[in-house]
């Protein structure tokens, strides 16, 4: 599901992306490895479309429920988050 979604953001079908995804992080069951990963993909997703409260919201899933994620990839989340929020607030 998460390869299909890769395909769709290629193809600039963001939509379509965005269910590929969910249903990736559904299917992989709070997997501490791949859950948080297919949640940056959809973040990113979020933020292409310009919904950073979304992709705001999505970030600090990723923090709070995977906060190993962050330290074995050296993923500064908190550099994103504030992006985010700061996004967010502007609009």
């Amino acid at each position: 599901m998460s390869l299909e979604g890769d395909c769709y953001v290629n193809l600039q079908k963001y939509s379509d992306a965005l269910a590929s995804y969910d249903k990736a992080i559904k299917i992989s069951d709070n997997n501490a490895l791949y859950t948080p990963l297919f949640m940056l993909k959809k973040a990113t997703v979020l933020r292409e479309q310009k919904d950073y409260a979304a992709e705001l919201k999505v970030l600090k899933a990723i923090k709070a429920d995977y906060p190993e994620y962050s330290r074995a990839y050296n993923l500064d989340i908190d550099k994103y988050i504030a992006r985010a929020e700061y996004q967010a607030s502007e609009k």
